[in-house]
């Protein structure tokens, strides 16, 4: 893994755009790592941030979900929807290449 592992959570930054934080150990304010803070132009609805906060744990899910899928498509082979498994499984994988910098 090259990223700072999660869990990732958005803290308020008093009035500015939201920072986005790696908790440490305590989990406590001005305590933890800032990852990244949001520069606008500012998001209101704080989608962006959100997004950027699950994104380690998405990058994990996704993984977990590409083990379970390549095990139900080897069932599947010859069925009805097997290819467009296959074609899911392939595009989880390059988001996750994009994401890891490959």
């Amino acid at each position: 893994m090259n990223h700072t592992p999660g869990p990732w959570r958005i803290e308020p930054n008093y009035g500015f755009e939201p920072d986005i934080v790696k908790d440490n150990e305590k989990g406590t304010w001005p305590d933890c790592g800032v990852i990244c803070t949001m520069n606008g132009p500012i998001d209101f609805s704080g989608n962006d941030a959100r997004l950027i906060a699950a994104a380690p744990e998405l990058l994990k899910h996704l993984k977990l979900l590409i083990a379970s899928a390549e095990t139900t498509t080897k069932d599947l082979i010859g069925f009805e929807g097997a290819n467009r498994l296959d074609y899911s499984i392939d595009c989880a994988r390059a988001a996750i290449a994009k994401a890891e910098g490959r």
